[in-house]
């Protein structure tokens, strides 16, 4: 019996550490409609529901281009400037506060 009960507890304690190391990010998909360098924002269509949102970065939020033209394109790290209107993003955003949420990563596909 007390092997059962640690064997119980033990699956507890995993259960629970899994849920404390989920990322609980939100994620927008769309395209850039606006970029604003000097408010550091800048604007997407939702694929979803066609809203505009406006998406806020600050100098931690992390850019990735990825390339899907080809295979044996490399993604590489960049900074906001490389963001222009008509690329399709993916935004991640902490879930915890969607109204007023910084962008914590920014992948741009061209």
């Amino acid at each position: 019996m007390k092997v059962f009960l640690k064997a119980l507890s033990f699956v507890a304690v995993l259960g629970l550490a899994g849920n404390a190391l989920a990322d609980d990010d939100y994620a927008l998909y769309g395209t850039v409609t606006e970029v604003n360098a000097q408010e550091m924002t800048f604007s997407i269509k939702n694929d979803i529901n066609g809203n505009i949102e406006v998406i806020k970065v600050n100098p931690a939020t992390e850019f990735e281009v990825k390339n899907k033209s080809s295979m044996l394109a490399i993604d590489r790290d960049v900074q906001f400037d490389a963001l222009k209107v008509n690329d399709w993003v993916k935004v991640e955003l902490p879930a915890n506060v969607m109204n007023r949420a910084i962008a914590t990563d920014v992948e741009i596909y061209r």
